[in-house]
């Protein structure tokens, strides 16, 4: 999968989740995204696409900078946090 970014700039992968939709893994990083601009990110991508889930996994910032080739095994890492389900 390919690595794209919002427009407020939170990387974010895409597949299809079945036939009601895709799935979005949002990357947001610890420090530099709050809430609202997850709540912000969704809203957008709901907007232009045709999402049924999004999952958020929290990354560092090291992890930000090399994610696409960490893809799927960023996810398998423990220290990336577990999906979290935030409102908006």
């Amino acid at each position: 999968m390919n690595i794209e970014t919002t427009k407020n700039g939170i990387n974010y992968e895409w597949g299809l989740a079945g036939p009601i939709g895709l799935q979005v893994n949002l990357y947001p990083v610890k420090g530099e995204h709050r809430q609202s601009e997850i709540v912000e990110a969704k809203k957008q991508l709901r907007e232009d696409l045709n999402v049924s889930l999004v999952e958020v996994y929290w990354t560092t910032k090291e992890q930000a900078e090399h994610i696409e080739k960490q893809i799927p095994e960023v996810l398998k890492k423990s220290t990336v946090s577990m999906p979290e389900v935030i409102e908006g």
